[in-house]
This record gives structure tokens, sequence and C-alpha cells, in this order.
């Protein structure tokens, strides 16, 4: 796919910086623009079509551009590894075009990137700094609403202390008055932005989500709820966790690490299968979003969740995060459909987390050499988990698994291989 000259080095060309991340822009279009040469009925498997139009403007970062150009190659060259090289009779994805991927990646780490991050480091502080003053002429920033806060009760909850902030909420420490132990929850806080309907409907709907799945073991119990009026005093209580996943693991005691992690893993998917039971797709499942309470895993933060049959709202060009535990089909534009197989993409994703001690893998990188578990522990006893990441960590929703309950039992066979098997000096 990859055009000859590509190991020609931008940042010797005569041109100011800004000229040179254009060019460099441009490349990755002329790469881009190469993939429409594959024949339409071998395109139709990648579904890239419609979101390269979006990824053709201007007002794209290069970002985001570059990642997805390299969805693009992983995933036809995942394709062509799969059904071999009389597939890719056009020779478009070769294989040792991989290399010259790692070229431009390399050429993009090296002074893109820190260039990008250089310029929007600028931007964020002006853009800081004309916040700041907004928020002195229109309202209180987040920090100044959380102080402001503590001390207020709403009903019976007290609230004692900030805890953090997110899109649409902060999240504070609070106590039920009646309560003589002072046991303390969490309050999640709506703060109305400029889109308070939108805001609202998504708010209210996490709630939902979330009075929906009380009660499971290894879900976050919602304990009250308060909707208020016009988005005023909208809150929920909930239970407060002790820690998320990536603090758990490196707490964990290395002799028994993989027992841990198979028992964490083993509740995050009976959490996953329970919401699906009732019609509730997470789409934000992460690491930062598993919790632990008294060593039990809870998932927790439906803030973005998807009740099928209920009213959209996520915007064609709202992008939904995070970026490394995200389905391909929802990282870009809309979705027409979502479905639970973006939850299984995101729990590949976590399997993969837990078995790397804590690396956040990038797109669909699992069986490269740079990103192989086998190669990492030098243990080739990993490469059993292959099967299970093909089958969810896979940017071809029709290949990931077909149900939840196939994706446990993969889990399971390839944990049992993994056990079961001796190593041979």
């Amino acid at each position: 796919m990859l055009s000859k000259g590509l190991k020609i080095s931008f940042v010797n060309f005569r041109l100011d910086m800004e000229g040179k991340i254009q060019y460099f822009r441009k490349r990755i279009i002329d790469e881009l623009n190469l993939y429409f040469e594959i024949p339409l009925e071998r395109r139709r498997e990648f579904q890239f079509d419609e979101p390269f139009l979006e990824y053709r403007n201007p007002a794209i970062s290069l970002e985001e551009l570059m990642e997805f150009f390299v969805a693009v190659l992983i995933s036809v060259y995942h394709r062509t590894k799969e059904k071999g090289p009389e597939w890719n009779d056009y020779n478009y994805y070769p294989h040792e075009k991989l290399k010259d991927l790692r070229v431009l990646e390399k050429e993009y780490e090296n002074w893109v990137k820190p260039y990008l991050k250089s310029k929007n480091k600028k931007k964020k502080s002006i853009k800081k700094e004309a916040q700041k003053e907004k928020s002195t002429k229109d309202g209180m920033s987040k920090d100044e609403i959380i102080k402001s806060l503590i001390g207020s009760q709403f009903n019976k909850w007290k609230i004692i202390r900030g805890l953090g902030e997110g899109g649409q909420a902060v999240t504070l420490i609070t106590n039920d008055i009646g309560d003589n132990k002072k046991k303390d929850y969490v309050m999640k806080f709506f703060l109305p932005r400029e889109d308070l309907d939108q805001d609202i409907k998504r708010f209210k709907k996490e709630i939902e989500a979330l009075k929906r799945s009380s009660g499971h073991e290894n879900i976050v119990t919602i304990i009250d709820y308060h909707f208020g009026e016009s988005g005023k005093d909208l809150f929920y209580i909930m239970e407060k966790c002790d820690k998320d996943l990536e603090k758990q693991l490196k707490e964990l005691n290395k002799s028994s690490y993989l027992f841990k992690i198979f028992d964490y893993y083993s509740e995050i998917l009976k959490a996953v299968k329970f919401l699906h039971s009732i019609n509730i797709i997470h789409r934000d499942l992460k690491p930062a979003n598993i919790l632990l309470k008294e060593n039990k895993i809870k998932v927790g933060d439906f803030g973005i969740c998807f009740i099928p049959g209920t009213e959209r709202d996520t915007f064609t060009m709202e992008q939904v995060r995070p970026r490394y535990y995200i389905a391909p089909e929802l990282l870009r534009v809309r979705a027409d459909e979502i479905t639970s197989k973006a939850d299984y993409y995101s729990v590949g994703k976590i399997l993969y987390y837990l078995l790397s001690d804590g690396i956040d893998l990038e797109a669909e990188y699992y069986d490269l050499d740079n990103f192989k578990l086998s190669k990492m522990h030098q243990n080739p006893k990993y490469d059993h988990f292959n099967v299970f990441f093909s089958k969810t960590i896979n940017s071809h929703i029709e290949d990931r698994y077909n149900t939840i309950d196939d994706l446990i039992e993969g889990f399971k066979k390839c944990r049992s291989q993994f056990l079961n098997t001796e190593i041979k000096d």
C-alpha cells in the first residue's frame, strides 16, 4: 500500500514546520487513496469507505488521521494473513509493507508528534486562560464548584470532600446524616453544559442503567438519586469502592498474580454477561472503570452506555472514548448499529492489559512481534490466548464471538490450556 520513497526524511525538505506537517498529511492521504483500488466487494469487508470521506476533512487532527491510516493497513494485513496471498492478488498490502509503516510511524513519533504536542500545549494554555476568564464572568470552574459544594446538604446527603471530575459531572464523598457511623458514599453531581437537554438525557440514562443492574455483585450499586428541576441538583449516590484495577495490579503478590487476574477477569465477564442480559451495552469498559471493593470486582461508570430501544444520544462527530479499548466501529463515527460485540472487543483488550502487567494495547497488534505476550514474558504458553484475542480484539465485527457465552467458554479454554501446558526445555 505504501508508495515508494516513503523513507525520505520529511525534516530535510526546505519547508517551515507547518509546511512539513501539511506534506506529511498529504502523504498519508495519498497512501489511503490507494485503498480504493481494492475491488469494492472486498472493501465491503472493512467498512472504511464512509469514514475515509470524513478523514479527508482538514479539520480532522493529524493524530486521528494517522490512527485511522494504521487501522486500515493493519486490518487488511490481518485479512490477507487469514485468507492467504491469493486473496490479496492486487498486492497493495503485502506483509513486508509493515516495515514501511514502521518507518512512517517513526517519522511521526520523532518529530511530527512532538511538534503537534508543543503546538497543542500552547493552544490549551490559551484556551485555559480564556476558560478562566469565562468562568469568572459566567459561572464557576469545576474546582470552584467542588469547593462551594463541600459542607452542603442535599436531602439526607451531606458533602464531605471532593473526589474527582468528569465531562458532565463531579464526584464527591458524602455521608448520610442519619448514619451515626458516618459511612462514606460517592455522589455524582451533574453539571449543566451548553447542550443541557442532551446532557440531562445522558445522565438520566446512566442512572437508569445503574438502577437496572443494581444488586449484581460485580456492578457498582446505586443507593439513591434525585432529578431536581431543569438540571438543577441532579445527582445520584453509589457505594464507595476501594481502588481501581490499575492500582490493584500494582499491589498484587507476584506469586499469585496470574490466579488473581484470572479470578478478576472471570468476575468482569460475569458483570458484562449480566449487563447484556438486561439489554445494556457498556461501551466504556477499560481498567479505570473496573473498580474493586473488598477484593471484589465492581464495574462502574455507565456515562456513555447504550440501551437498545432508547433514543440515541451520541452524535455523528462526537468521539466515544477510550481510544485503546473502544471497538473500531465506534471510534470515529457514529455506528449505524451498536451491538454487544462492541463490549467483546473491550474485554479482549482488558485481558491483554492484565496479562501484560498493565500495557494498553494499540489497535489489534497482539500478534505482532513487539506486542506478543509470549515474547514479552519469554514463555510460549501465552500464545494460547491468541485464539481468544483473534475473536475479541478484531476490527471485523462478524469475526468476533457470536455470544457472550461463546466468549466466556473461549476464555476458559485458553486459560485451561495455558495453565496445563508444560514448557519443554
